[in-house]
């Protein structure tokens, strides 16, 4: 198996000492191939989606989780002003509150993906990245474990993401997002505060539209943001809920139905 390291010169900073430990072990991993070519193009509704995904015993699991951890996700929560009910959300969504993490060696599943090259760009992006991760030391001689994607951790963060937001939850001088749930919680309110979290906003709350609206005006780029205001002078209209910012930006996502 070949893959071209130098590209963009994205081997710096990383040693020849982790360059060989890593690639010792490095090998060609069938099954990734199979499941990235395997994935489903449905698209569903968010109301789909929750109804798979959001079973009755995931939130009941999920409140437990919320007054088990309170300690811990409230440190987390007070340090980048995330509220609570978030990080446990996005834990419980991401890996099943830890208990689904994926096993696969995530430098040979990158490597794999980026040598079989259909992303080879990106696969080879994120194994440098996981090599960045190995030689900062934060999982020691342990190899990192992840899903066949290279998704990582408690947050199943790509080792791009770990990079941008993981944060040491305890103070040890390592990040470790496999095991160390105060960790996992900073990273997750982390990665939420620098992605543009407002606190006191919220995620985003259902509305009405008028008949006749003109669906081009769907969407989440920038360009279609509009101010609360200007959307209810369009006709949308707000359902059970009251108007804390009419003149912020929003921007509607139909996916609900």
């Amino acid at each position: 198996m070949s893959i071209n390291l130098n590209a963009g010169r994205g081997n710096r900073g990383i040693s020849q000492a982790t360059l060989d430990r890593a690639f010792a072990q490095i090998h060609f991993v069938d099954r990734v191939i199979k499941a990235d070519r395997n994935q489903p193009e449905q698209k569903i509704t968010l109301d789909d989606y929750l109804r798979r995904v959001m079973s009755p015993a995931k939130v009941r699991q999920g409140r437990e989780r919320y007054r088990q951890r309170h300690t811990q996700w409230l440190r987390a929560s007070e340090r980048y002003r995330v509220p609570g009910r978030y990080i446990i959300a996005l834990w419980g969504m991401e890996s099943a509150y830890g208990k689904i993490q994926g096993r696969e060696d995530v430098v040979s599943a990158l490597a794999t993906l980026a040598f079989e090259g259909r992303r080879e760009a990106f696969f080879s992006q994120e194994l440098m990245a996981a090599l960045r991760i190995v030689e900062q030391g934060h999982v020691g001689d342990t190899p990192l474990k992840g899903s066949w994607a290279g998704a990582m951790g408690q947050c199943q963060f790509m080792p791009s993401s770990f990079l941008r937001y993981a944060a040491d939850g305890d103070g040890d001088g390592r990040i470790d997002i496999w095991n160390n749930i105060d960790d996992v919680f900073a990273s997750t309110a982390s990665y939420l505060s620098k992605e543009g979290w407002q606190p006191g906003i919220g995620w985003g709350r259902e509305v009405k539209l008028p008949a006749g609206f003109n669906p081009t005006e769907l969407g989440l780029k920038d360009a279609q943001a509009r101010s609360v205001n200007d959307w209810q002078k369009r006709g949308v209209r707000r359902v059970g809920w009251q108007c804390v910012a009419a003149c912020r930006a929003a921007r509607l996502d139909y996916r609900a139905g």
